[in-house]
């Protein structure tokens, strides 16, 4: 039985804990969302205003995309 594809509905989107997190600038919760019909990359910071109190902050941005490499062009 084949798999279906999971689309994530327009306006949409998922975060989770981002367990591989080492260093303070990394986010706390990464994910994916649709905005304008195209897939986008979501993180979030857990941070504390001037005042002290909670807020949170993200960035929404296009994913990265990975190249495809040829086994016909590496050198070895």
């Amino acid at each position: 039985m084949a798999k279906k594809e999971f689309v994530i509905e327009e306006g949409r989107g998922f975060l989770f804990k981002n367990s591989y997190k080492t260093k303070d600038n990394q986010p706390d919760y990464t994910g994916n969302a649709t905005v304008n019909g195209k897939k986008k990359k979501v993180s979030l910071w857990k941070k504390t205003t001037k005042k002290g109190d909670p807020m949170l902050s993200i960035t929404i941005a296009d994913p990265v995309k990975k190249e495809q490499v040829n086994s016909d062009d590496l050198p070895f």
